[in-house]
C-alpha cells in the first residue's frame, strides 16, 4: 500500500518523457521515435544530431542523501522517506543492460 501511494506520487512529479519505471511507458517508445527520427531525416534528407547517455558513467554511483533531498523536494511526506533512508542503507545495485556488466 505504501509503495503504491509513494509510487503515485512519484509518478505525477516526473516529466511526460521519463519511460523507463513507469506504468503504461516503456522505453521500447523512445526507441521508436529514435528510430522514427533516423528514417524522416533520411527521407527529407535533413541533419540530425542524436545524443545518448553513457550508462555506465551515469549509474556508476548514487548519493542517496541526493535521492532523499530529490524526494523530500517533490513534497514526498517525511514518513516514506525515512523508511527510504533506512532501506537504502547498505545498499547496492548491479545494472546489466542486454545481459551485460557495465
Amino acid at each position: 500500500m505504501r509503495s503504491r501511494r509513494i509510487g503515485r506520487r512519484l509518478d505525477e512529479e516526473q516529466p511526460r518523457e521519463q519511460a523507463r519505471f513507469r506504468k503504461g511507458f516503456s522505453t521500447m517508445d523512445h526507441i521508436h521515435t529514435n528510430t522514427r527520427l533516423i528514417e524522416v531525416s533520411r527521407e527529407y534528407k535533413k541533419p540530425l544530431c542524436l545524443t545518448f547517455i553513457d550508462l555506465k558513467k551515469a549509474f556508476d554511483s548514487v548519493e542517496t542523501e541526493a535521492v532523499m533531498e530529490a524526494l523530500t523536494n517533490q513534497a514526498l511526506p517525511t514518513p516514506y522517506i525515512k523508511i527510504l533512508r533506512e532501506l537504502y542503507r547498505n545498499f547496492t545495485t548491479k545494472i546489466t543492460p542486454f545481459y551485460k556488466d557495465i
